[in-house]
């Protein structure tokens, strides 16, 4: 087998792989990661969700790199973040 082809048969499983997890409904509370732009990183997930697709409690304000804990609601897919974890 040439190397081309190990190549696209890793990205082919990595992609496979991704879109699993892309699919899949969280149903129990998260950890997560406030990057520069404010977008979330969920533990464990590659893909950012942008600061306008998500929700907080009122009253927090989280800044960059600020570790959180998030609930999923509605459809498993969207966020509520309800604190910072120390």
């Amino acid at each position: 087998m040439s190397m081309n082809n190990v190549v696209n048969e890793m990205a082919g499983i990595l992609t496979g792989t991704s879109n699993e997890i892309a699919e899949k409904k969280i149903s129990f509370p998260v950890f997560g990661t406030i990057d520069s732009k404010l977008d979330l990183l969920i533990d464990g997930f590659g893909v950012s969700i942008p600061s306008t697709d998500y929700h907080k409690l009122k009253g927090l304000s989280f800044a960059p790199n600020d570790r959180v804990l998030c609930i999923p609601i509605e459809d498993g897919h969207t966020f509520t973040l309800v604190g910072l974890v120390e």
